[in-house]
């Protein structure tokens, strides 16, 4: 179904006419441009910043390249009447040069202020997993109350959620691709503002259509097969065009269907304000879950909190501070396998593996050895050790192995040249279920005791 703007427009009387936003009505509140705005354009999208552009006619050689410089970066608001049409910053200023017209054409492209959480990256990990995403949202956020419009039911994880590398706009969106919802940047406000999550309306208002298309949402067919419960109705909306200005997120009826408005942009077209949107349902616009694929065959640093049974707590060497009581237990599975291995040592610094680029696929896999300058017998890297904290230790070295206890100095060796070299302070037994065979030229037993053999019943 499609309807023709034009022969729309014809049919709207004159005092709705009135009411309509003209381009001559736009002004900027708080930068001076010596000229006319002859064109302006908004886009809001789900899940990016919201962007806009605004074309002046300014007199010729008026703005130099110095002057454009120095708009960049500059907050810039622009409003229709009472109504505040767009709230961003100068992020692209270009002019075009008419010397046969003696005018210049100056363009100015703006964003959302949302642009200030996706500059500086940053790691910090969150390992209290009775935080609710909302809560870990406001504090990546810095607690600011204002920053973020949180819409959706509470959730919490099962295992830590890390920010690696990530502004706060990435790490907050990847939050919501994990809740499946839908992320929309503030527009009109002078800071940064982010909603999360649309919230059903209240009211459902009719919309005055000047042209009307039906659309389907290709996103459909690439999640039917993860996702059983999808429907295809989900998955239709329409394009609409209108003289009138709604918000992201008001309720709209439409051919008896109650559905959002998930889009919208405004043009200038034939001397008019125009609005344009796409209205439908939130499956339509939600983020499916994305991980962070830096994680992916990654090792991490971090310094053990604790150790209890076969898990680990730990603070991450780019987190300031970590409480032992709320940090997770990542399980140790060292690259040695469950063969043989000692666990951590509380102060001593691990690795944390991703299998995956997903947080929670993490494991400690082995302890990093930093004491070889002091400690004498590691000083040489041929020659390996493995000591537990009673001081039992297995070792290999160039021309030896064997098990010793540090402290008592018993234990056995085998050396290259010379024999087995069983030491021990108490008595040696061996014991067989069969004969014990000793076979060499010479056997010699050095004993300031006698040598006792008998044979017993096993």
């Amino acid at each position: 179904m499609k309807y023709d703007l034009r022969e729309q427009k014809s049919k709207f009387n004159k005092e709705v006419l009135k009411e309509n936003m003209n381009i001559s009505d736009i002004r900027a509140v708080n930068i001076k441009i010596n000229g006319i705005i002859r064109d302006f354009e908004i886009v809001i999208l789900p899940n990016e910043h919201a962007k806009a552009r605004v074309t002046y006619e300014v007199p010729h050689l008026e703005y130099s390249e110095k002057d454009l410089f120095k708009l960049t970066e500059i907050n810039a608001m622009y409003v229709c009447d009472d109504s505040i049409l767009f709230s961003g910053k100068c992020q692209e200023c270009s002019i075009k040069r008419d010397s046969i017209q003696k005018v210049d054409i100056l363009n100015i492209k703006l964003i959302s202020h949302t642009i200030d959480l996706d500059k500086e990256k940053k790691s910090c990990s969150f390992q209290d997993c009775t935080m609710s995403y909302e809560q870990i949202m406001r504090q990546v956020l810095k607690k600011d109350e204002r920053i973020l419009n949180y819409q959706c039911e509470p959730i919490y994880g099962n295992a830590p959620l890390i920010q690696y590398h990530e502004t706060a706009w990435e790490f907050i969106r990847r939050m919501a691709s994990r809740m499946n919802t839908v992320i929309y940047p503030g527009y009109k406000e002078s800071e940064p503002r982010i909603s999360v999550g649309l919230r059903l309306p209240e009211e459902y208002q009719e919309m005055e259509v000047l042209e009307l298309k039906k659309v389907f949402c290709e996103v459909f067919w690439q999640r039917r097969d993860i996702d059983t419960n999808l429907r295809r109705d989900d998955f239709v909306g329409y394009d609409i065009t209108s003289y009138k200005d709604f918000d992201i997120g008001n309720g709209v009826v439409l051919e008896n269907k109650k559905l959002f408005i998930l889009e919208k942009r405004m043009c200038f077209s034939n001397d008019e304000i125009i609005f344009h949107y796409r209205i439908g349902k939130l499956p339509m616009v939600v983020l499916h879950r994305y991980d962070n694929q830096k994680f992916s065959g990654m090792s991490v640093r971090g310094n053990v909190l604790s150790v209890t049974k076969e898990t680990v707590r730990l603070k991450f060497d780019f987190d300031k501070e970590q409480e032992i009581a709320k940090a997770y237990d990542y399980p140790w599975m060292p690259e040695t396998g469950n063969a043989m291995y000692l666990m951590p040592q509380v102060g001593t610094i691990v690795h944390v593996y991703f299998k995956n680029a997903k947080e929670e696929s993490a494991v400690v896999i082995n302890c990093v050895r930093e004491n070889g300058t002091i400690h004498g017998k590691l000083t040489n890297g041929n020659e390996k050790y493995l000591t537990d904290e009673t001081g039992k230790q297995m070792f290999l070295k160039e021309k030896s192995l064997g098990f010793v206890n540090e402290r008592t100095e018993d234990g056995i060796t085998v050396n290259d040249e010379s024999p087995i070299l069983a030491s021990s302070q108490k008595c040696i037994s061996l014991v067989s279920a069969k004969n014990i065979n000793l076979e060499a030229n010479t056997i010699y037993i050095e004993t300031p005791n006698e040598v006792l053999g008998k044979k017993v019943r096993l």
